[in-house]
């Protein structure tokens, strides 16, 4: 029995990662004849039951549609995930081969119909039919191997259905393709998700953003600042700290309260009600914030004035 493993076996995870995640987003080229000879052998070796007509859709929106013609009850905007998920299994095969290549562990059970599938999309077996979405056309990535494409679609299925993401946050189609000189700055100020919000200033600059605002500083402490921006006539006032994401490098501009006037009121204002409670000191325990998210030890005494880490 395996109950821990090497250094050097563990510094071969990102090698057995690459190698697979590569294969599932291999471009889709195959023909629906081949697609559904790999579908039918998967049917009956791996599922148990064969015979089945294969539906072939271009894209897992498309192939969700066609199960919901088919099956009564289902509706469009309740997706359920397929039973197999076809390239998106990769994770698995990367498990399978680690193991045996890195570990030596003997693993028997044929797998060849299931791995065959990674060549496919998701599908949805039903009673008399499996429905089976082709993959992706084509997936652009950064370099950090996050869904990114500045410009166009990160994801794209063959009958134009796309997915756009910049550094691994799924946006929407304008602020991915719109030109960075071209995209609205005042976006971002009405953007309440924070990885969006910082997708949209990463774009056009935090300081083109302050360009197109009436702003003053109301207060600065270190890396932070608490701006006074005027975005209308009904909102003349709008409150917005400013700080440096230290794990990105990027700037982040998040609305606060009206009533915070210092750096150090925003900063308390963003914690939740009961990190509130706890105690600040210099020696206090160490926290971090992923977006709107605080996370900090639950036997906490006090706790550090700033986050460790701010992603």
């Amino acid at each position: 029995m395996i109950t821990e493993i090497t250094e050097a076996q563990a510094g071969r995870f990102q090698e057995f990662v690459d190698k697979w995640v590569s294969r599932a987003f291999a471009p889709d080229d195959l023909t629906d004849s081949q697609i559904e000879a790999i579908v039918e052998r998967f049917d009956k070796e791996v599922l148990g039951v064969g015979g089945r007509v294969i539906r072939v859709e271009s894209s897992p929106l498309a192939a969700w549609k066609a199960v919901c013609e088919i099956e009564d009850g289902l509706k469009l905007n309740e997706f359920t995930w397929p039973y197999a998920d076809g390239q998106f299994s990769a994770y698995y095969f990367a498990w399978v081969d680690y193991m045996r290549e890195v570990l030596g562990v003997i693993i028997t059970v044929p797998l060849e119909a299931y791995e065959a599938t990674l060549q496919v999309g998701p599908m949805w077996p039903l009673e008399k039919c499996i429905v089976v979405s082709r993959k992706s056309n084509s997936v652009s990535r950064n370099d950090a191997k996050q869904l990114h494409r500045d410009g166009g679609p990160a994801v794209e299925y063959r009958d134009g259905n796309s997915v756009w993401c910049l550094n691994g946050v799924r946006v929407s189609q304008h602020i991915a393709e719109t030109r960075a000189e071209l995209l609205d700055p005042k976006l971002a100020l009405a953007e309440n998700n924070v990885e969006i919000r910082r997708e949209i200033i990463r774009k056009v600059g935090i300081e083109r953003l302050l360009q197109v605002t009436d702003h003053k500083v109301l207060d600065t402490w270190g890396e932070y600042k608490l701006l006074e921006l005027r975005l209308s006539e009904e909102v003349p006032a709008a409150k917005y700290l400013k700080m440096t994401n230290p794990s990105l490098g990027v700037y982040h501009v998040e609305g606060v309260s009206d009533e915070c006037r210092t750096v150090k009121a925003a900063l308390n204002f963003r914690k939740p009600e009961a990190m509130k409670a706890i105690p600040v000191s210099e020696d206090g325990e160490a926290w971090f914030q992923q977006g709107d998210v605080c996370v900090w030890p639950a036997d906490a005494k006090t706790l550090k004035e700033l986050p460790d880490k701010l992603t």
